[in-house]
């Protein structure tokens, strides 16, 4: 999985623009593990000028282009535009004879089988608003995000950011600057507080368009604010993947992910 769909992360594309030989290394040993029909490096058009590189390997793995749409690099979107098949959010690849894996596990992989040195850092984006360091960074697992900020330039005015691990879709936001760096975190930002006024939904629909699941995100909102566990279950919450892109589309900033999120710990709690 070459698609790294999310704004601002770039620290998959790196890896294959400067450790494709490595990365091949361990194609190459998962092709003798597993022994699989066919192997497919997925990547975003925007940067189809990594193709030239990995197509001379071509006999290791064909390369997929895939339009530059988010979130392509979705598991289940990422299945899809490749295979064809589409997979309910419950089932696992490997049951249908797929197994994907990210540019990060691949090179953790490469330092383990080929170096002998365990998974101790990987690169993170480090990026956000008037940050003059921003980049790519080797980043040691467990480092609190105050040092790898810092490290940006980012030393001060933290009253006045949203600090966030991974992406501004899907990542979570942190409180603790004490909070460290795991073996997952592809990314580390600092974005400017913006105070979004939200509004009455409208029923203009642009959520149910935007959606990749086909589910209807402002069913969820509604469903949360009348605790009503039947339509949670109706409308499939179980379903959503928290991309994102519902809310973010919205005309309204209804705050859509968080009654997903709570919508599902509602379910939870009910069904003990």
């Amino acid at each position: 999985n070459g698609a790294e769909c999310e704004p601002y992360l770039t620290a998959d594309f790196t890896l294959m623009k400067n450790r494709y030989r490595e990365l091949m290394q361990v194609v190459e040993l998962i092709r003798k593990v597993y022994q699989p029909d066919k192997v497919v490096l997925a990547i975003e058009k925007r940067n189809k000028e990594l193709r030239f590189v990995f197509e001379l390997y071509r006999e290791i793995c064909s390369v997929k282009l895939l339009p530059d749409s988010y979130p392509q690099g979705s598991e289940l979107q990422l299945i899809h535009s490749v295979t064809g098949m589409k997979l309910k959010k419950t089932q696992l690849p490997i049951s249908k004879g797929v197994l994907v894996s990210n540019v990060g596990t691949l090179y953790g992989i490469y330092k383990a089988a080929f170096e002998s040195i365990p998974f101790t850092e990987r690169v993170v984006t480090v990026s956000g608003d008037n940050l003059k360091g921003a980049g790519n960074y080797w980043v040691k697992v467990g480092t609190p995000v105050r040092h790898v900020l810092a490290s940006a330039g980012k030393i001060s005015g933290w009253d006045n950011c949203h600090v966030v691990l991974g992406g501004p879709m899907m990542g979570v936001e942190v409180h603790r600057l004490d909070t460290p760096v795991s073996k997952g975190t592809s990314g580390v930002l600092a974005l400017e507080k913006r105070p979004l006024e939200a509004y009455n939904c409208i029923q203009c629909g642009y959520c149910v368009d935007a959606c990749p699941m086909g589910l209807m995100p402002m069913q969820f909102a509604v469903a949360y604010r009348e605790n009503d566990l039947k339509a949670f279950e109706e409308y499939r919450l179980g379903q959503c993947i928290e991309c994102g892109a519902c809310e973010y589309i919205c005309p309204s900033n209804v705050p859509l992910i968080d009654s997903i999120k709570r919508g599902k710990q509602f379910i939870l709690e009910n069904h003990k």
